[in-house]
């Protein structure tokens, strides 16, 4: 395994770590998808285990995933090894399942979504909370002392922000936060443009939720499963469709180097220095992408023709 150091409290963590949506099982929230599809909680407690006995120790989770399920089973897994792994979660998006998510980043509530989330992960500390959206300008003040409170009263090591939907925001972000978590893979990398910063970067969905490592039947997911929106007359439909001729393109490449797409997709992110989330459900899907690691750092070669792509 190789490991990084994450933001200023000089946390080591695994540059192959551990997306957690995926154990939040399915969600559907006024009829809208909002988790990953069916969870089998034993064979996902046995790829975390196995994920700690080959080096992994970053583990990515939320509030808002499964409503805090992902949290509880997550837990579970770590009973007896907390002194091994780093976790990072979120807070700021609320529901109790009967209506849409809420953003808030008050003091009252982020207080409140922390303490909570101590609670279901069973530990004592966070090693990383990270905000799960960006707060309104106006409010960005008193939710960086609101986290810097908790950081004192040893509840957070360390606090970042999630910008999945902001990345152009990044460089103002940089002036208070130094991890940044953000979706970036081989159809999204808009986080090389501020490699400069010198920030510690957190790539959420390494393999585009899938599309990457083969799925590309959308047809037989499950209702709650936020893929969804990729459907014919979904939101998302018409990005999930420009996609093709990129991903076609890079099965190309990958068939050319005989290395497997989602291995190459995963390789590339840590070859420029990220550090990769992916959500793994099995042990078998861990220990493929472990493989990628035999192909860091990739050529110069190799590199300069997937950014052609």
């Amino acid at each position: 395994m190789i490991y990084t150091i994450l933001g200023k409290k000089d946390i080591k963590a695994s540059r192959i770590g551990f997306g957690c949506w995926q154990l939040g099982g399915n969600l559907v929230i006024e009829k809208n998808p909002h988790g990953y599809g069916k969870i089998n909680e034993n064979k996902a407690i046995e790829a975390i285990h196995y994920s700690i006995d080959n080096g992994v120790n970053f583990f990515d989770t939320a509030d808002a995933y499964g409503l805090g399920k992902s949290e509880i089973i997550l837990s579970k897994a770590l009973k007896g090894k907390r002194n091994k792994v780093v976790i990072c979660t979120k807070g700021g998006k609320f529901s109790d399942g009967s209506a849409e998510f809420v953003l808030n980043s008050s003091q009252e509530y982020i207080v409140s979504a922390c303490n909570n989330s101590l609670k279901r992960l069973n530990t004592d500390y966070i090693d990383i909370y990270l905000l799960h959206f960006i707060p309104p300008k106006e409010q960005i003040e008193n939710t960086i002392e609101t986290l810097k409170k908790l950081q004192q009263q040893g509840k957070i090591r360390d606090y970042g922000i999630s910008v999945v939907n902001g990345i152009h925001k990044i460089p103002e972000l940089s002036k208070n936060f130094s991890i940044i978590e953000g979706y970036y893979n081989l159809l999204l990398r808009d986080f090389e443009k501020y490699e400069s910063l010198n920030l510690s970067f957190i790539a959420a969905s390494p393999l585009s939720r899938g599309l990457l490592s083969g799925k590309k039947n959308i047809s037989n997911l499950d209702d709650g499963d936020v893929r969804k929106k990729w459907g014919k007359g979904e939101a998302q439909h018409d990005w999930y469709i420009k996609q093709q001729e990129k991903i076609n393109k890079f099965e190309k490449l990958s068939n050319e180097l005989n290395i497997p797409l989602k291995i190459l997709a995963i390789a590339y992110i840590l070859s420029n220095n990220g550090l990769v989330i992916p959500g793994i459900k099995t042990r078998n899907q861990i220990c493929e992408l472990l493989k990628s690691l035999e192909y860091v750092p990739l050529s110069k070669e190799i590199m300069k023709k997937i950014k052609e792509i």
